[in-house]
């Protein structure tokens, strides 16, 4: 993957592929592609919502399903609902953290926890 930056004017554009050529380590062979962006909404530490772009991350060759890394480009300037438009607009895969999160903590919890709840 290479990434292209420059300065157009005034703006500062960067340009990165759509796509990667998957690769398995083991073999040496390069397969099919994947999606080089996932979007992304996660809480900080402060618990509070954050949204952007994460690179996705080849998982296939160990047959398991692909991964991202923590958010590299924050969106601040729309919300959740706009974001995810913008993902689809995009053909990007999005990934809602937030709430998987809440599903693993429902499915995780005693049935005594979830009775109080």
């Amino acid at each position: 993957m290479k990434t292209k930056i420059q300065k157009i004017k005034d703006k500062i554009v960067i340009e990165i592929p759509a796509t990667q050529k998957r690769f398995n380590p083991y073999m040496e062979e390069y397969y099919g592609s994947y999606p080089t962006l996932t979007g992304l909404v996660d809480k900080n530490d402060c618990g509070n919502i954050e949204m952007g772009f994460a690179y996705t991350i080849d998982m296939d060759y160990a047959n398991k399903g692909d991964q991202f890394t923590d958010i590299f480009y924050k969106v601040y300037d729309m919300q959740e609902d706009e974001f995810v438009e913008l993902c689809k607009k995009l053909e990007i895969q999005f990934f809602d953290l937030v709430a998987y999160t809440k599903l693993l903590k429902e499915a995780c919890a005693s049935p005594s926890e979830t009775q109080s709840a």
